[in-house]
This record gives C-alpha cells, structure tokens and sequence, in this order.
C-alpha cells in the first residue's frame, strides 16, 4: 500500500485568521485551526464560530484544506457541548477533525458520518497496529508519534490502507505526545486540556535537560516522500506568521522539486538557513527519522530561540566590540553575545557586513564578555521583509474567464468561470437592461476595463470575451458593480459546493446506549466481594517477593498482582493460584513487539494504550482472561469507556481512575467498571530520550536517577533498556491510604482497589503494606494528587 506521491500535502499550523491567509498564499495544501474549546492549543488566538467560517471559506476559494483539532480530553460534563462546538464546522464544509479522545471519537463517527477523522498525535499510536485498529474504526487518517522511525511509518503504508500524517518541523515534546502529566501535576495546567506550561523548558540539575531541539527534516524529504507519507505537518499554532509563511514556502518548494525529480540539497540547505533565523531552539535536530534518542537531541544550554552563529568576538574595547563575520549581517539585526557570569546581552547591528569582514559596533558590558566567544543573530529584519514580500504579499492569484452579453433591450448579462481542483465553477449575474448609447460606440475595452480591476481580490483576470452592441449605453459604475456581484456569485458556488447540513443532536447517552454491550460479563459489577477486592503491581523480583510475604496480613481479600511481561514470564510459578497473575503489555508498542495470548495462557492482561487494544480486539482471549486497562488510556467519560467495552463483550474488563480528575468529576463515571488506584508514584512523562544517556553515557542497564529544578523539587526517573524509554515520576508519591474508606469513594471502585510499587525500595514497600495490614500509619510525605483541586 505503499504509495509513491503525485502530491503531498503541506500542512500549515494558524493560531489565527491572518495566519491562515500568510499559509495559503505560501503555499499551504491545508491548515489545522483550534477554535475556542477543544484544542490543544488553549492559550494561542484561535478561532471563533465567525472566524472558522471565514476561515474554511477562504481556505476552500484557494483549493486548500482544514482541519479543525478537537485533540484534548473530554470530561464527562463536557461531552453536552461537543455538538455546537463542531456543527458550524461541519457545515461550512469543513475536512477534518483531529480528535484525541476515544469518546470524542466516538461521537463523532455517530453524530457527524461523513466527516473525515484524522487521530491525533496525541492519540500517541506508535504501531502499525494501532494504525490498523483505528482505521477499522472509523479514521481516515493517522498522526504518528513524533519518536516513530521512519521504518516503523513506512510499515504502516505498507501494510495499513490509511492516510499518514508525520510532523517535518517545529518544537518536539520531550514525552510521548498524550503521555506527559508534568504540567498538571507540577501546576494544574493540563497538556492533555491544551494548557500546558511546558515544564520541559525549565531548567533541570543546572542545565534544560529536557528541552528538545527544534526538529527541521527539510533535507529528508526524498526519504519521507519515498516512504510514502501523505502529509507533512508543521508544528507551531503559537507562531507568528513570519514562521508559519517561510516554513510553508520551504516545504512547498523542495515538495514540488523532489515531484519533478529536482532535489536540490544546497537548496534545501539555504532554505534551512533562512528558518533558522526566523526561528530554533538550539539548532536543528532531524527528529526521530534515524535516532532513537541521544544529548545531540537536546538543547542542553537554552530553551528558546538560539538564532543563528554570525561571527566571532575578536576584540573587546571600552564601548565597542569587533566581530569577524562568517555569515552576512545587515542594519537593524539584533545580536546576541554572553557575558562570563552567562548573562545575554543584545545589540542591534548599525552597520551591514559580509562574510570574512570585521564589524566593529558599539556594546554595552564589554568589561564583562569573553572574546572568541560565537556571537548569534536572533532577529533580522531584512529576511522578515522578504517573507512579507515574497511569501506573504505576493501569490498566486485565481485565474478566471469573464464573459459579458450586452443587447439592446435585453439584460446586461456575465458569466464568470473559475477552475478549482479540477472542477469547473461558474456563476451568472444580471443588471439593467441595455439602453442605447447617445454618446458614440462602446468598445469591448470599455467594458473589459472594470470588469478587470480585480487588484485587491484573489482574481486576475485570465480571459474575456464580449458579445457587444456596439451602440450599448453601460455605465462604468454599473460594470464595476457586476463585477462585485460576479465575484461574491462565484465565491457562493464554490462555498456551496463544500457545505453539509448537520443531522439532529444527538445526546451523548443515545450514543452511549447504541455502543455498548449489554451482558454479564461486561455490565459494572458493584457486588462487594469486588468492590473490596486489592490488585497489586510491581516491577521487579524484590518488589514481589517482598509483596508475597506480607500477603497473609493485607486486610482486603488480594485477588491480583500486575507486572511487566518479562517479569511475568520469569515469576508466574511463585504467584499462588489464588491470585490472578496479569501480565503488563509494554507502556509503548513497536511493530516488533508479539505476544500470542492463547499460547500463553495469560489469566490477565495489562493495556495502557491503543496499541496495545489493538492487539488484543485482534486476538481470540483466553478463556477466563480479564483485562485492566491503564489511567493512560484516558477514559475521562463514558463514551470512552464504551468504545472500548464494546470489543469485549464477553470479557469482564476495568479500568484505572483518570489521574487528572477530581473526585466530583469522578463519581460521573460511577456507572462504569472502575478500579480506584490508592497509591503509586504518579508518572508524568514517558520519553523515547534517556536522562542517563544525556547526563553520563549508556549503560545499558535499568537505573533510576533523580532531577531536580530550579525551586528544588526532585523527580525520579527510571530506564527501561530492553524497550529503550524513560519514565519520569512525580516527585512524591499519591496515597489516599487513609482516606479511601470515607463515604465520597463508595461509588468509584466496583472493581476494588490498586497499590502500584515502581521506584520505591524494600523499606518504602513494607511501609504501605504494613498500612495495608493494619499495623501502622507512619507519616510520609505524599500528595492527593487532583482529587480535591482538578485541572484546567
């Protein structure tokens, strides 16, 4: 299925209107907008219900796409407004929604059928697998995790009959798109609600260890075309149309080189030079394509805009400095030196320079820099003109043919033509009937004249053609208005063509009700021999034996225990029968991960994302096998619980409680099959990157290592080298151990209780199970988490 393109899409980021028209007229094939709710980008301009309309129909009149995002995570009182939100959208003709939310998803599907659904990124599919599963459900199109190579991409093209979207260029996350709770949980301020603070920014053990370079794979095209990718997205609805116009221009140009067998890779070179002066963290990176991680990666000493290496300091003087020149400099660009002490210091440029000369300028602080220091160009004015000029003003206008009939006695008559996506558009207008002229003849120049002044339009005039009474009487104000009336005519057809009309709302229960199964095993068991019932998970050898010892004096009946599969496979013989052994499927899914679960004779299974659902929807359970699936899986409402329910109708499956959701947004989901989780150290980052690879060197061995801010608060973080991730926890565990009793919980765990031990050492366990038991309470230093405050 792999498909070598005729086209590929360039696919613009617009945090507002203006934006939108600078991507267009750069060369945008689609944007991706965020209106007023919904979206990942909470704190951009965004759109409004006026705006998207507008916005829709200005992208459609240039044969340009949109997409809506609608890629955050829906609480259950949420879901009422979903309907109003996409309706006008929908209806304008918009082309697609990029939806995170299994819920949301699955509205949609019901309400709106005929509108093309593209999973986020934030979906976090890393698989072919989950390609697949999704495409059976209902997506046109899949977003890949930025971390994916371009193999494991590849292989989904090749095997899966779905679009693939794959970001080229812009900011990269340090966690796994959808798997990082640092900013809700470090301030309240959800990524998974579109208002992440971006704690990756800051700074870690004295340098931004976690802030990753800019990701720019300008130079890769011919791979990623070869790959048969369709769309190639830029990052970046906070970004200036500066940004969003010369990146557009930078893909579209080297695009259309690589389709007419031109890659140019000095071109592609120049164009990358020109976007970073516009914009990067750091320098450049090329993503994941080709590297699984490593400290070139990231951009260890600044977090934000770097600009680009312009020179070298040569000589400090009392007022002024001398650089030697390696890249061009102009008037009123602003460089940037370092002081000793680490302090920026910014000048603007008097002067222009060419490369090999030296510049002397005045500069505050010179008693304070070092010479020999690179000195940076952080903005320039002059390239900023040129995208204004060349990107932004000037493009391509619509080409369209006029034809006007004036008769005598009859109506003045147009008919304007315009060619679109190889559709034909034409409208007709008339106007008064046709006198005859008292003042001498009317030459078809006459009439073509202001039919022709089309300047601040998005026409020029490609064609005209007149069939004329030469003695015609045609008022030069009544042409000019023909020509508004053909223009907003034609505009109309071409917005006609794209509009839909939106079925009655549904009320999310009626779509609730026509999902899920309803039968024994998968209706909410609330019987108490469950609802008391305690799972233990733990992740390595002494963390089970440890569990196993102190089994007999737990107060609450333990009927399970998880652990990943490896552990799994080593310890199954030492679990007593009694207990269900669940076996924990990876926290990220590859295409070379396999499990045969038949063959395994696995009693319970593990998941905790949509990889791994797909794996299982695909496969035939063991009899009496259950399935818990992870907080990951972001089940925030109850239409995302029943879209995964309903592919197992026979198999009694809970989940996790949300960790994002307070207690009051919990009890929404009382009707569900809910696990209520009492202790863990709380993730808030799974990362492709390795902090030990960073800071020391591979070992190539399972550590754990701490971090800590600039306010001093510690994070964990712990390797996996066998699936090669990270996963960073919160700096104090979550415990409700002395709260879980009270009355408010009664209704959130029909499925009983989990304890989840991962970084913590043999004393840090007795002392929870001890708890368990009844034996003690000492106190230790731990957090609700967002039980009592939520998120935004």
């Amino acid at each position: 299925m792999n498909n070598k393109h005729s086209k590929i899409e360039v696919l613009a980021p617009c945090g507002d209107y203006d934006i939108l028209i600078a991507a267009v007229h750069a060369g945008a094939d689609a944007c991706y907008i965020g209106g007023n709710s919904f979206g990942a980008r909470a704190y951009a301009t965004n759109f409004d219900e006026e705006t998207i309309k507008q916005a829709v129909t200005y992208a459609h009149l240039h044969g340009v796409k949109v997409y809506l995002t609608v890629n955050t995570l829906l609480k259950q009182e949420e879901l009422p407004a979903l309907y109003e939100y996409i309706q006008p959208f929908y209806e304008i003709g918009g082309d697609a929604l990029i939806i995170q939310d299994l819920g949301v998803f699955s509205y949609v599907r019901e309400q709106f059928p005929d509108i093309a659904i593209h999973c986020s990124t934030q979906m976090n599919i890393t698989s072919r697998y989950g390609a697949e599963f999704m495409k059976q459900q209902g997506a046109t199109r899949v977003v890949t995790a930025r971390e994916m190579s371009l193999a494991e991409i590849r292989a989904i093209k090749e095997h899966v009959d779905i679009e693939v979207e794959t970001f080229v260029h812009g900011a990269m996350c340090y966690s796994y798109s959808g798997q990082c709770l640092m900013s809700s949980l470090a301030g309240g301020r959800s990524g998974n609600r579109g208002r992440c603070a971006q704690p990756c920014r800051k700074c870690y053990d004295k340098s931004y260890l976690l802030s990753m370079k800019d990701m720019c794979a300008l130079s890769l095209i011919p791979k990623l075309m070869d790959a048969g990718i369709d769309s190639l997205k830029i990052e970046g609805r906070m970004k200036n149309a500066y940004y969003v116009a010369s990146t557009v221009h930078a893909y579209r140009t080297i695009v259309d080189d690589c389709l007419h067998g031109k890659f140019d890779p000095k071109k592609a070179e120049a164009l990358t030079f020109e976007l970073a002066n516009i914009y990067n963290r750091g320098g450049f990176s090329d993503g994941y394509f080709f590297h699984h991680n490593g400290a070139e990666m990231i951009s260890k000493d600044r977090p934000n805009n770097q600009g680009v290496a312009i020179g070298s300091l040569e000589r400090v003087e009392k007022g002024t400095i001398t650089l030697r020149l390696s890249e061009a400099v102009y008037r009123q660009d602003v460089l940037e030196l370092t002081t000793k002490n680490g302090e920026a210091v910014e000048i603007t440029s008097s002067k222009d320079g060419t490369p090999g000369q030296h510049l002397t300028l005045n500069c505050p602080k010179t008693k304070l820099l070092q010479k020999e220091q690179t000195v940076y160009r952080t903005k320039c004015p002059k390239i900023l003109q040129h995208v204004q000029d060349d990107y932004i003003n000037s493009y391509k206008k619509l080409p369209i043919s006029v034809s006007v009939t004036a008769r005598i006695g009859a109506p003045l008559t147009a008919i304007v033509t315009c060619e679109l996506d190889n559709q034909t558009y034409t409208a007709t207008c008339t106007d008064m009937l046709v006198e005859k002229s008292k003042q001498g003849e009317t030459t078809i120049e006459t009439v073509k004249k202001p039919l022709a002044q089309l300047g601040n339009t998005e026409y020029e005039l490609a064609s005209f053609t007149c069939n004329l009474d030469t003695c015609a009487f045609l008022p030069n104000g009544v042409l000019k208005k023909l020509r508004r009336a053909l223009l907003a005519a034609l505009e109309a057809e071409i917005a006609k063509a794209h509009t839909r009309v939106a079925g009655k709302q549904l009320s999310w229960d009626t779509v609730y009700e026509s999902m899920i199964t309803k039968s024994p095993a998968n209706a909410s068991d609330t019987q108490s021999s469950k609802q008391e019932q305690m799972i233990f998970s733990a992740v390595t050898q002494e963390q089970l034996r440890i569990i196993l010892e102190e089994l007999p004096h737990v107060e609450s009946p333990v009927t399970g225990i998880t652990m990943p599969l490896a552990l799994y496979n080593q310890c199954r013989n030492m679990i007593p029968d009694s207990i269900r052994l669940y076996a924990e499927l990876p926290p990220v899914i590859h295409d070379r991960f396999c499990v045969d679960l038949q063959e395994s004779g696995i009693r319970g299974i593990y998941i905790r994302n949509i990889d791994a659902l797909a794996i299982l929807a695909s496969q035939k359970l063991p009899e009496d096998c259950v399935i818990l699936c992870d907080a990951s899986l972001y089940c925030y409402n109850r239409l995302a619980h029943a879209f995964i329910r309903r592919f197992f109708a026979d198999t009694d499956i809970s989940f996790l409680t949300p960790r994002e959701l307070k207690l009051e947004e919990l009890d929404a989901l009382a009707g569900e099959p809910l696990c209520l989780t009492l202790y863990e150290y709380q993730p808030v980052m799974l990362t492709a990157n390795c902090l030990q690879k960073t800071k020391y060197g591979c070992k190539k061995e399972p550590v754990t290592l701490t971090v800590t801010d600039e306010m001093g608060n510690r994070f964990f973080a712990r390797t996996n080298c066998d699936d090669c991730y990270n996963i960073i926890y919160n700096k104090v565990p979550y415990s409700i151990l002395d709260k879980y009793k009270e009355p408010a919980f009664s209704r959130l765990h029909p499925r009983g209780y989990l304890v989840r031990f991962t970084i913590e050492n043999e004393q840090q366990v007795r002392r929870i199970l001890q708890i368990l038991s009844g034996k003690s309470y000492d106190s230790y230093e731990k957090t609700g988490g967002h039980l009592y405050r939520g998120v935004l």
